[in-house]
């Protein structure tokens, strides 16, 4: 019984590792450069610090805001408050208070 040997030509050999090395390379490329990848991962941890600063910010502004309304408030007024935001915002001031001068 005589057994036949196929040889397998170069070409075949090199077409499956070939292939695997590509899709390989395609599925690298893309976790690193894509659209979710780590470059884009990076990104949006440096967006998410500015914003979280950001947010601080805001937060810190609005609780002063806040305050200053509680200090506006008719039921519990602050004349001394009231008297500073009139010269902040209106440059007026009530006209029995006098700067004062440095002392000589």
């Amino acid at each position: 019984m005589a057994t036949r040997r196929t040889v397998r030509s170069g070409k075949r050999s090199i077409v499956l590792p070939a292939a695997a090395l590509l899709v390989t390379a395609y599925f690298s490329w893309h976790a690193y450069h894509g659209a979710h990848g780590l470059l884009a991962r990076d990104d949006l941890q440096r967006e998410e610090l500015r914003l979280s600063a950001e947010l601080k910010g805001l937060v810190a502004r609005r609780e002063a805001l806040e305050r200053d309304i509680m200090l506006l408030r008719p039921d519990s007024l602050d004349p001394d408050y009231l008297e500073q935001r009139a010269i902040e915002l209106l440059n007026f001031t009530h006209p029995d208070i006098r700067e004062l001068k440095p002392a000589r």
